[in-house]
């Protein structure tokens, strides 16, 4: 009796070990995503920054405008303004710096929380939040490894109260 509750025991940690490693590859893989992203931005790269959004994805900025003193909710339905934007050549380096990431994981879609601080070259310009879902195209597909895309993107900005 004793020698099968150590076996299953043993079994039990093999099983949450190779389960708690999978979860960190998952969450690995996703972060590169996000970070392939900004580091399209920075090189005014559009089409690797194309390469980790779904066809279908959307955007949209929400903040609060000094010079209207209102709330304003911007939405983006189609990625070519976007892609424009980064590939089309501007003077100062586009630099979005991430935060800590917080990720969470469940089967085929992840999810995103990172503060960031933007810079146009040296100079800040803002900061917020960027929640960022993404979809595993290869889930649940034997022998594929794992193919995140983002299919949606919010952010905040403002100009102070930065989180880390």
């Amino acid at each position: 009796m004793k020698i099968k509750i150590k076996i299953i025991s043993i079994l039990l940690i093999v099983i949450q070990t190779s389960y708690s490693y999978a979860q960190k590859a998952e969450k690995q893989a996703v972060i590169s995503v996000v970070n392939k992203l900004f580091e399209s931005m920075k090189n005014g790269d559009s089409t690797n920054a194309r390469s980790v959004f779904h066809p279908k994805a959307t955007l949209h900025s929400m903040g609060f405008s000094d010079k209207t003193s209102q709330n304003y909710f911007h939405y983006e339905s189609r990625l070519e303004g976007f892609f424009k934007s980064i590939g089309t050549p501007h003077t100062e380096i586009w630099d979005e710096r991430p935060g800590k990431y917080e990720v969470k994981i469940d089967q085929q879609m992840a999810q995103v929380w990172v503060p960031y601080s933007f810079y146009l070259g040296k100079t800040f310009s803002h900061c917020g939040i960027d929640n960022i879902t993404l979809y595993n195209q290869n889930y649940g597909v034997p022998n594929t490894k794992s193919d995140w895309k983002i299919i949606y993107l919010v952010d905040t900005m403002r100009k102070d109260n930065c989180l880390k």
